[in-house]
């Protein structure tokens, strides 16, 4: 299952997919990579080039608690 906390676009089509983990992950920038290219693969439609690709910045921020 893939779950974002929170997804915003703003007026330039800039997308900022937000992250908040609360367990130990070991594969961080894996688990980012992954995030990254779902936006990536969901945003680009057929015939379109790949300079039309939103910038996408991902926040990550790891919970000091834990659940």
């Amino acid at each position: 299952m893939y779950k974002r906390d929170v997804l915003v676009i703003d007026t330039n089509n800039t997308i900022y997919n937000i992250e908040v983990q609360r367990n130990q992950s070991q594969a961080i920038p894996e688990r980012l990579r992954y995030y990254g290219s779902r936006i990536d693969v969901s945003y680009l439609k057929e015939g379109m080039e790949y300079k039309e690709i939103p910038d996408v910045y991902i926040l990550y921020k790891r919970s000091l608690w834990s659940q």
